[in-house]
């Protein structure tokens, strides 16, 4: 894993530094969805912890029947919670950045290499978004086996009390 974390930084950062500089108010505006997608995640992922998921959570604490299989879903959860914190304070130090850039009177040159660390940046973080948001599909395919596997023994349990009726 770290190994594809490494590579994918270097893949962008030899992206960015072939491409032109883009300005920060264009930069903005991605920064801005960033923003709202891991809002959105963060939010449906507490949503789960809270309503979904807390028997998992009970079950590793008190290390009881589905311990194993419940951990690896905490960990995805926690997995995801972590990611959409990261990225959502990274962000605001990009924004606060900005935010002062224009008042310290940089040389242009300076601000060219801010403009190409921002977009390093940018990359990066819809790189790892999209990776989080990968992860978010594991717990609903549990979810649904979850749901499956209760439906199809709910099934069972009519039919055994159907046949003695």
């Amino acid at each position: 894993m770290k190994i594809a974390t490494l590579s994918i930084l270097i893949l962008v950062a030899i992206t960015v530094y072939f491409l032109d500089p883009i300005i920060y108010t264009k930069q903005k505006t991605i920064y801005d969805f960033l923003v709202q997608i891991s809002s959105i995640v963060l939010a449906i992922t507490g949503a789960w912890i809270a309503v979904v998921f807390p028997k998992a959570f009970k079950n590793i604490l008190l290390h009881q029947d589905e311990y194993k299989t419940d951990f690896k879903i905490v960990e995805i959860l926690i997995k995801i919670v972590v990611g959409s914190i990261s990225i959502l304070m990274i962000i605001l130090v990009v924004k606060a950045i900005g935010l002062v850039i224009p008042y310290l009177h940089f040389d242009i040159v300076y601000i060219y290499y801010l403009q190409k660390i921002s977009l390093f940046l940018l990359l990066s973080l819809v790189i790892y978004e999209v990776w989080i948001l990968l992860l978010v599909i594991f717990p609903i395919q549990k979810l649904l086996r979850q749901t499956k596997k209760e439906n199809l023994k709910n099934n069972i349990i009519d039919n055994k009390h159907r046949r003695k009726n």
